[in-house]
């Protein structure tokens, strides 16, 4: 299956617009049958509110909004 990464460095929890810009976007990708890959800020901790088939990589330490 193709994937769809999207990099969101900025997204730290739930609510927001970087949380609803995500799922949105995602949830589009993976209706058009994309797996959907989000890669995320370290903080962030609410993996379990997101689709299960969805791949979550908390992997960056900075933010572009201090």
């Amino acid at each position: 299956m193709r994937k769809f990464i999207l990099i969101e460095h900025s997204l730290k929890g739930l609510g927001g617009h970087y949380y609803t810009y995500a799922y949105i976007i995602l949830k589009a990708a993976e209706k058009a049958g994309f797996q959907p890959v989000l890669a995320v800020n370290r903080s962030f901790r609410d993996t379990q509110a997101l689709p299960d088939n969805w791949q979550v990589h908390a992997i960056f330490p900075h933010r572009s909004c201090w």
